[in-house]
């Protein structure tokens, strides 16, 4: 430990540098007198100055919304998965209201403060409600052949062993395996046509990986999709399409 073993010369030191007598014998008052003619009004005065506003400690706004766009993502997932579990068909947007609270106690144990809190869960609700009155959105969370939600692959890489999770997978009525991601996402003004290509390249890689842990377990056609449920947009395409 560093302390123990300086103290000891910290303290030599400092009685060396400052001996009993030395300060009250060097500083003694001077008195100096003023030339004559001087005139005291050319002399600066002090000048009032008014104190500057308390600033209470802020967050950006840009720090918050994003680690608790996170958050509401991950209780979005939580709940289309409930909704799904329990058929989409027994949900509307008063049921989906009623769990006010509940998304509101998850999002404070994911870390969601206070003065985000009441918007964040609002945003879920939203979210939800938009999936609700959305037939794509009814569509991916029906009861279709070997549906699962959450479902957790392992991928064999040359780096070794990846462990991912599928949002939504099935199988269709064309015997087609679709692997789905689900993404919270919102954009704002035009350009949105733009913005989902956008979004679409940002996680294609990612959903390809998906499509080969697939393909090693299944052999079928596989179609992989990105579901925007605040935007109520779809994008799909095959896997190296």
């Amino acid at each position: 430990y560093l302390w123990p073993r300086v103290q000891e010369r910290f303290g030599e030191t400092e009685a060396a540098a400052i001996e009993p007598g030395s300060v009250t014998d060097s500083i003694r008052p001077v008195l100096r007198r003023l030339a004559d003619g001087f005139d005291l009004s050319l002399t600066p005065t002090a000048t009032a100055v008014s104190p500057l506003p308390a600033v209470g400690p802020s967050r950006p706004e840009f720090e918050w919304a994003g680690q608790a766009a996170l958050q509401i993502g991950a209780v979005v997932h939580h709940a289309l998965q409930v909704m799904a579990d329990t058929a989409i068909d027994n949900w509307n947007a008063g049921k989906v209201r009623d769990q006010a609270e509940l998304f509101r106690g998850e999002l404070r144990l994911l870390g969601v403060e206070e003065p985000e809190l009441e918007a964040s869960t609002r945003r879920v609700i939203e979210a939800l409600c938009r999936v609700l009155t959305d037939s794509t959105g009814n569509w991916l969370l029906q009861d279709h052949a070997e549906a699962a939600s959450e479902l957790s692959l392992t991928i064999h890489t040359a780096a070794g062993l990846e462990h991912v999770r599928l949002d939504r997978t099935f199988v269709d009525a064309d015997g087609t395996r679709w692997i789905v991601d689900f993404k919270t996402s919102t954009h704002e003004g035009g350009a949105r046509a733009a913005f989902l290509e956008s979004e679409l390249e940002r996680y294609r890689p990612q959903l390809e990986r998906y499509a080969n842990a697939m393909a090693a377990i299944d052999a079928r056609t596989i179609r992989l999709g990105l579901y925007f449920p605040l935007l109520q947009a779809f994008r799909d395409w095959a896997p190296g399409g």
